[in-house]
């Protein structure tokens, strides 16, 4: 009961004053609540550790991992676009080695081949995030984590970092990529899901408009002082409106 009063009471915050027409189903371990929010374009049910596996187990991940074709040379990564002026996107790390809160330290995770984009990870003082650029114009979209496109290639999902540390994100991010003809195929942000009820651990993309993630409750995690067990799990379908 208190997970789901927890639920109510941010999303009536999130809500108000805003035009309702759709109806969404929040959920919890236990409890469910059914909700209203003419701003959400996805609902939650929860589902099973098998429904979880299955996922885990059938998505073909279709990330192009070539860290051989762009190494890093003397502490910066130079990545080829098309745009003649710019000819270059450039990561420089900074800082490297040193105690000194401004350290930043790059690595290139690989691409989307398909869909143009490369994937940049960004590790800083006690912060972690990666970057989406594109291909032809070299444009920059700086996402939480570490991203997985749907089978085909409709979206991009990415979670939140571990859970535990103070003033970052929870949660889950979905893009939707959109072909921009000549700039190729870009990214909008769809939706983003930050809350203080659940925790993500993992995912696994389902169909092309579900995906699947184990969570756990943001509250457990501090009664047990992170120290979660396997019971303490749960699985949650997310699915695109």
């Amino acid at each position: 009961m208190k997970y789901q009063l927890l639920f109510l009471l941010a999303l009536a915050l999130a809500s108000c004053g805003q035009k309702n027409d759709k109806k969404e189903t929040i959920v919890t371990k236990n409890q469910t609540a059914v909700i209203t929010d003419s701003l959400r374009n996805y609902s939650t049910s929860i589902v099973t550790e098998d429904d979880f596996l299955n996922a885990k187990n059938n998505y073909k991940d279709l990330t192009l991992y070539d860290t051989a074709s762009y190494r890093k040379i003397n502490g910066k990564i130079k990545l080829p676009i098309k745009d003649k002026q710019k000819r270059f996107a450039v990561f420089n790390d900074t800082l490297v080695d040193s105690d000194s809160e401004d350290v930043r330290q790059y690595v290139y995770v690989g691409q989307f081949d398909k869909i143009g984009l490369y994937i940049v990870g960004g590790s800083f003082w006690e912060h972690f995030e990666c970057y989406l650029v594109n291909k032809i114009t070299g444009r920059q979209t700086t996402i939480w984590n570490d991203p997985m496109t749907s089978p085909k290639d409709k979206y991009i999902a990415n979670l939140s970092m571990q859970y535990g540390l103070e003033g970052v994100p929870n949660g889950l991010q979905v893009w939707k990529v959109v072909n921009d003809g000549n700039e190729g195929f870009i990214i909008q942000k769809y939706f983003e899901i930050d809350q203080q009820i659940w925790a993500p651990e993992d995912f696994a993309w389902e169909t092309e408009d579900t995906l699947v993630l184990k969570v756990f409750p943001v509250q457990m995690y501090w009664s047990k002082n992170g120290q979660m067990d396997a019971s303490d799990y749960y699985y949650m379908r997310i699915r695109i409106i």
